[in-house]
């Protein structure tokens, strides 16, 4: 059964256009192999993951991308949830208590992924498990909240128009705040890479003398999130 579901898994990561999603492709297959140096189960829980996220990507749209950065928040939550709760349990052992708390989630609002058959939890565990669960709903209650998605997502957006302009070539002199030409583009087709929703004048302030600067925050990024979020939810 689970190879079945690692072959399906495996299929679906060889029919992504390599070349059109390349920068996606980059880091979330780079995380899948970072996490295959356990047992079947955990390979495949890594897999499983990479599929997920890459495939909100490539559908496209404000949604999909939220909804991926929503899961890796779930993903997290779970993963420090179990470290709290079953700390008799090695590290080795922590995925396969995830992946039964994941399906559990399945059925809820907190739906993260393909679910994974966990083979490797024992009934008393998952009694455990199932005593636990209402918690874990709990606090996804009062931390998951697209108000919060939007800022993570806009802030990591932000974060990489910094990370542009620090480079020499893109900003004036001492200035890391002001554009040269050549930073102004890189912004600009950064920006179209990973949203369609935020524009220039969402991260770009210009001068009345045509000089152009970073925002000094990702507060008008957030803006344009939410925006977006709002037009394609009515």
């Amino acid at each position: 059964m689970v190879y079945g579901q690692l072959a399906r898994l495996l299929e679906q990561l060889r029919k992504i256009n390599e070349e059109k999603y390349s920068y996606i492709l980059r880091d979330d297959i780079k995380k899948m192999f970072e996490g295959l140096v356990g047992c079947t189960t955990d390979a495949i829980s890594n897999i499983s993951n990479a599929c997920t996220m890459v495939a909100y990507h490539t559908k496209g749209g404000l949604l999909n991308k939220l909804r991926d950065i929503r899961d890796g928040m779930i993903n997290s939550i779970v993963a420090d949830f179990v470290r709290r709760r079953h700390t008799n349990k090695s590290p080795a052992t922590e995925i396969h208590y995830a992946n039964v708390y994941k399906k559990l989630l399945q059925d809820t609002e907190w739906s993260v992924g393909i679910p994974i058959v966990e083979i490797f939890i024992n009934n008393e565990e998952r009694k455990m498990i199932d005593g636990f669960f209402i918690d874990l709903k709990e606090i996804l209650l009062n931390v998951i909240s697209y108000d919060r998605i939007i800022v993570h997502y806009g802030s990591k957006v932000y974060q990489t128009c910094q990370e542009i302009v620090s480079v020499s070539e893109s900003h004036v002199g001492e200035n890391k705040t002001a554009l040269t030409n050549k930073g102004y583009k890189a912004l600009i087709d950064y920006t179209l890479s990973v949203s369609e929703c935020i524009k220039g004048e969402d991260i770009i302030t210009r001068q009345k003398d045509n000089s152009m600067f970073l925002k000094p925050n990702a507060n008008a990024i957030h803006c344009a999130i939410a925006e977006a979020l709002a037009l394609q939810k009515r």
